[in-house]
């Protein structure tokens, strides 16, 4: 009899908001998302979700020159796959990110981790060598809204990248050289991709 004279009335929650931008303008940080309470629980009624939850982001777009993140693990793909960066769906108005001219940076590969050369299987990491030269270039969407590629790399000093399509594949390359407006051209002999 009591139910009925006071029945249970579970939390009831508004949706999740948008999600923040990031906290950090330059390098790591974390963005969050909320929803409100619009009815308390009572009677016994279930309780309420958590309100608030977060994730990691990263933002360059506060940085200075000097502070862009060059020093992060460059992650590549063959060139080949640049074709698929064209189109209309890069045109479509929520693409419409700002526009920078594409660039190009030279690296000479210093180290491969094994993963790289699987026995009895051929793939485009086959033909690297210690020593060998690679044009990797930087264009839309990898740039984002900064302009700047991850994993570009600090002239003259070791940095690391990672092939995206190959698991475990990595190795240690240091940057010889940018170039401005440029593409990686099949004079190169390694030509790769920022993702």
């Amino acid at each position: 009899m009591l139910t009925f004279l006071f029945p249970a009335v579970d939390c009831e929650v508004s949706p999740w908001s948008s999600w923040s931008g990031c906290s950090e303008r330059c390098g790591e940080g974390y963005s969050e998302r909320r929803r409100y309470v619009l009815t308390e629980n009572q009677n016994a009624g279930a309780k309420c979700p958590k309100l608030r939850e977060f994730r990691g982001c990263k933002d360059y777009r506060g940085c200075e020159v000097e502070d862009a993140p060059g020093n992060s693990v460059a992650m590549i793909l063959p060139y080949k796959y640049s074709q698929s960066r064209t189109g209309p769906q890069w045109e479509h108005p929520k693409a419409r990110a700002p526009r920078f001219d594409n660039y190009c940076v030279h690296f000479k590969f210093k180290r491969f981790h094994p993963t790289c050369e699987t026995p009895g299987i051929i793939n485009w990491t086959t033909s690297l060598k210690k020593g060998s030269k690679a044009c990797v270039e930087c264009s839309r969407p990898a740039y984002g809204s900064s302009g700047i590629c991850s994993g570009e790399g600090i002239q003259k000093q070791k940095t690391r990248w990672a092939a995206v399509d190959i698991q475990g594949c990595r190795g240690v390359w240091q940057r010889t050289s940018i170039v401005k407006d440029c593409k990686c051209g099949e004079e190169n002999e390694n030509r790769f991709i920022f993702v």
